[in-house]
């Protein structure tokens, strides 16, 4: 009878820690939902994401990956198409924006259905599914409730509030990392390794040092259990990210010639020891801007550290996150030649976040009490600190797409009805990506370029051009991410002989209509 009654308590405990759990997730979810009212990306993208809408554009009117360019007969080289290496490519004589086609066709039903929106719904659900795959793990533990602080962690970092608004397919790659992990250490769904492997490859289709997880997941959970083989369960994820990887591969071939596509053939080498493990230490701490590395960002993975001090009693499954996701985040600044860019927690490595905040669940199970208030009080702090940077960084950007945007308005409306802009600015290709009457846009940054992109106009019958000039300079032209830009010094040459129609400068640009005539 004791038993029956003690079972009854222990139940009804069970069930009152996962409704705190429940509850948890349900605030986590909700302030997500706000954050998107009223964070959503209205205005222009520019940068990385600009380029992508832009691929999808000419895969969609013209069926292939290579650029549309309008002036492609008289320059077959594409010296003025509105992009710089590395942002276009060269393949066999045609040229490509660098990004995996196979992302490009991810995102391409999701922005038929809704344009940006539609991409932006797809980033949306993929960071709902780190918090439902965090509240599965969590509610495994015998007192999930001890482990309900960790979703708010999750939901403060791990590409979710502060994140899932400017580098969308790293919010991607974040979801399929945390999905691997699940399906290979936490799921009874009978061949769960299948899908763990099915959600690595699809990591791998989004970004393509994803397929680093693979191995590390297999190497992290033969350390995690003292070098036991599973050899049936560890085959089948082997054997399926492995067939996903060749089918990458393959296509890459078939379609670019290389086997990482056109972002291979732009060639970035093998690692020079010594600048690889200072670029490491880069990403993790050592840049200098607030919340623009992994550890400045979300200082809580620096507590997953504390797992070191219960490894024995942490469990297989819990070792395996933290040998993996640290793994993952010493590796790819090691093997990948590029340098952190301004962005929130340096994304390429956010897809480990996860893995590690998980991994810290062993921590809430002590029974001590200052132990366990401690570490909540860590979590919260550690949060706040990545909520108010992943605020200041949406803020930011919301203000710059929205700016963008305006200038837009008043710039399409001085250039009127010309066909033809001459760019003076590479910055200013943003507005090429959004323009309503897709105009030819061209870039000229040089005055040596500017004369010879006239007489090429000329060559193809093009008699009448705008001229945009950003009114910015050096310090003052710096984009959300911190990137700073270089600018042509006057609107024209001096020594340039076209006719002017007609100027006028909106804000922070100034911008003239020109006759250039026939062929001389």
């Amino acid at each position: 009878m004791s038993l029956n009654v003690s079972s009854n308590v222990q139940g009804k405990d069970r069930e009152h820690s996962l409704k705190i759990v429940a509850w948890t997730f349900s605030a986590c979810l909700a302030s997500y939902l706000l954050l998107f009212v009223v964070y959503y990306p209205r205005g222009l993208e520019s940068g990385d994401n600009a380029y992508k809408i832009q691929q999808i554009q000419d895969l969609r009117e013209s069926g292939r990956t290579d650029v549309l360019y309008g002036l492609k007969e008289v320059d077959p080289r594409h010296e003025f198409y509105p992009a710089i290496y590395p942002f276009l490519i060269e393949s066999d004589g045609s040229y490509h924006l660098p990004f995996p086609f196979q992302l490009i066709h991810l995102y391409r039903p999701f922005y038929a259905l809704g344009g940006l929106a539609g991409i932006v719904a797809l980033v949306l659900s993929t960071g709902i599914g780190v918090l439902i795959l965090g509240y599965k793990i969590i509610a495994r533990q015998a007192e999930p409730s001890r482990g309900a602080p960790l979703l708010m962690v999750l939901a403060g970092g791990s590409a979710l509030i502060p994140y899932a608004f400017s580098a969308y397919e790293h919010v991607i790659t974040t979801f399929c990392f945390l999905a691997a992990a699940y399906f290979y250490l936490f799921s009874r769904f009978p061949y769960r390794e299948i899908l763990a492997g099915l959600s690595v490859g699809l990591g791998l289709f989004v970004r393509a040092e994803s397929i680093l997880l693979a191995p590390l997941l297999l190497a992290g959970r033969f350390l995690a259990s003292g070098g036991k083989f599973r050899l049936q369960s560890d085959l089948r994820f082997a054997l399926t990210t492995g067939i996903l990887f060749l089918l990458f591969v393959g296509s890459n071939l078939l379609l670019t010639g290389h086997p990482f596509g056109f972002r291979g053939k732009a060639g970035f080498g093998w690692p020079v020891i010594a600048d690889a493990l200072y670029r490491v230490l880069e990403y993790l701490w050592l840049r200098e801007q607030p919340y623009t590395t992994l550890g400045r960002a979300t200082p809580a993975v620096a507590l997953s550290l504390l797992l070191l001090l219960q490894w024995q009693k942490a469990g297989e499954e819990y070792r395996t996150l933290f040998l993996s996701g640290w793994a993952y985040c010493l590796a790819v600044p090691f093997l990948i030649s590029v340098p952190p860019a301004a962005q929130f927690g340096e994304r390429y490595i956010m897809a480990a976040y996860p893995l590690l905040i998980l991994s810290m669940l062993p921590l809430t199970r002590s029974n001590v009490r200052w132990q366990r208030y401690g570490l909540l009080l860590l979590f919260i702090g550690t949060t706040a600190w990545t909520v108010r940077g992943g605020l200041e960084h949406l803020k930011n950007a919301r203000k710059f797409r929205e700016g963008l945007a305006l200038i837009a308005k008043e710039a399409w409306a001085a250039t009127g009805s010309e066909k033809v802009v001459v760019l003076r600015n590479r910055t200013l290709n943003t507005f090429y990506f959004h323009d309503p009457e897709k105009r030819t846009y061209l870039l000229a940054e040089s005055d040596a370029d500017f004369h010879r992109l006239i007489a090429l106009l000329r060559t193809a019958g093009i008699s009448r051009i705008s001229v945009w000039h950003t009114l910015l300079r050096g310090e003052n032209l710096v984009s959300p991410q911190g990137d700073t830009f270089s600018f042509a010094p006057t609107l024209v040459p001096k020594d340039f002989k076209g006719r002017q129609i007609s100027s006028r400068a909106v804000p922070f640009l100034e911008i003239a209509n020109y006759e250039i005539g026939p062929i001389p």
